[in-house]
């Protein structure tokens, strides 16, 4: 049985719906799939109803958490979670705050580079509750100033670019006792590397 523990949803930085991802498991004979959006549990409700649909598909309720780790963040998967578990909700939200926030910061950053970018842009692209930097590397894409979304991270957004602004994270110990209060497995996610995507 192939098995996928780690996707994202429009609720987040990925391209198809919680339902959607579901319909594109099955197509490719994934026996189990979990969605780990980015700081949120809003695509749950969506995925978990879903599910009935798919009895071949044994759908694991999840989240993804970026964590602070030194001078960088790492990433903390949290699978058979509750959604509705309080110190999570709580924690999450703080990191929505958190990243809202440094969203702003980096709207205000590269208008006073040149780019023609706005904060209500990449809140409409992301059209969930997290947006992130993909969103602003699609828009300079899509607006001509970079041609891939790698090229647009490289030269404006990553860490050490004009364009980067740092955010307040939780530390693993934080957030594992949150996953764990849910009910939930903390996993470090990608473990050969860190990151700076957050």
């Amino acid at each position: 049985m192939l098995v996928d523990l780690h996707t994202h949803s429009t609720a987040s930085d990925g391209t198809s719906s919680p339902a959607e991802l579901l319909a594109l498991a099955r197509a490719r004979g994934i026996g189990a799939l979990a969605l780990t959006d980015h700081d949120t549990t809003s695509g749950l409700g969506e995925f978990l109803l879903e599910a009935g649909k798919y009895p071949d598909i044994a759908a694991v309720a999840g989240v993804e958490v970026s964590v602070k780790h030194y001078d960088f963040s790492i990433h903390i998967l949290g699978l058979f979670i509750d959604p509705a578990s309080e110190p999570l909700s709580r924690m999450l939200q703080e990191m929505r705050k958190s990243r809202n926030d440094r969203n702003g910061l980096i709207a205000f950053k590269l208008q006073k580079q040149g780019y023609d970018i706005s904060i209500d842009e990449v809140v409409a692209l992301a059209g969930g509750e997290c947006p992130g930097r993909p969103h602003f590397a699609r828009i300079l894409v899509e607006k001509g100033y970079f041609s891939t979304l790698q090229e647009a991270f490289d030269k404006c957004l990553k860490r050490g670019r004009g364009g980067y602004c740092k955010r307040d994270l939780p530390m693993p110990a934080d957030a594992i006792e949150a996953i764990h209060k849910a009910g939930g497995l903390a996993i470090w996610a990608h473990p050969m590397s860190y990151s700076d995507v957050d």
